[in-house]
C-alpha cells in the first residue's frame, strides 16, 4: 500500500484502525507511513498501535514533527529523543519533563523557535540564552526576565525585528 498520494492519506485518516490491522505486521509499512505521509505526522504516528512504535520509528516521527513526542511511549523517551524533538520543533520543549530540561536542550529549542523561551525554567534563563531566543524571534523578548532585558542588545533585536 502506497502512502505517498493524497488519496492514501485521506483513506488512512478515516480508516486508520482497518489499515493498521492489515498492514502493521510489515516492518516497513509504519516507517513508510511516517516517511511519506503528507498529512500530520503526529496524526499518523498517534494512529500507529503502541506495540508497533519502536525506538527507530519514534526517532523518525520526532525528526519529522517534534510534537509527535507526545505519542512516544514513556519507556522509549531518552535524552537523545528529546534533543531530536526540540531540534525539529522548539515548542516540543513543553513535552520534556522539567527535571530533564538542561541548558543545552533549552538552547536547541530556542535556536529552532525563540518562542520556546517561554518553556525554559527561570533558573536556566541566562542572558546568552535569552539573546539567542530574541535573535531567532524578536517576540521572545516578552519571555525574557525583566532583570535580563537590559542585557539584551536592543540593536540586535531591532535590526532583524524592526517593528518591535
Amino acid at each position: 500500500m502506497s502512502t505517498s498520494s493524497g488519496m492514501d492519506d485521506y483513506l488512512l485518516r478515516y480508516n486508520a484502525s482497518k489499515v493498521f490491522e492489515r498492514h502493521c505486521e510489515d516492518p516497513t509499512f509504519c516507517t513508510d507511513l511516517i516517511s511519506k505521509s503528507k498529512i500530520s505526522v503526529r496524526y499518523v504516528f498517534e494512529s500507529i498501535p503502541t506495540q508497533h512504535r519502536t525506538a527507530e520509528l519514534c526517532a523518525l516521527a520526532v525528526t519529522r514533527d517534534g510534537l509527535a513526542l507526545e505519542f512516544v511511549p514513556e519507556e522509549l523517551k531518552t535524552a537523545e529523543l528529546y534533543a531530536l524533538a526540540v531540534t525539529q520543533s522548539g515548542l516540543a520543549l513543553r513535552l520534556v519533563p522539567k527535571e530533564l530540561k538542561t541548558a543545552e536542550l533549552c538552547a536547541l529549542a530556542v535556536t529552532q523557535s525563540g518562542l520556546a523561551l517561554e518553556l525554559v525554567p527561570k533558573e536556566l534563563k541566562t542572558a546568552e540564552l535569552c539573546a539567542l531566543a530574541v535573535t531567532q524571534d524578536g517576540y521572545a523578548l516578552r519571555y525574557v526576565p525583566k532583570e535580563l532585558q537590559t542585557l539584551i542588545s536592543k540593536e540586535k533585536v531591532t535590526k532583524k525585528w524592526w517593528w518591535l
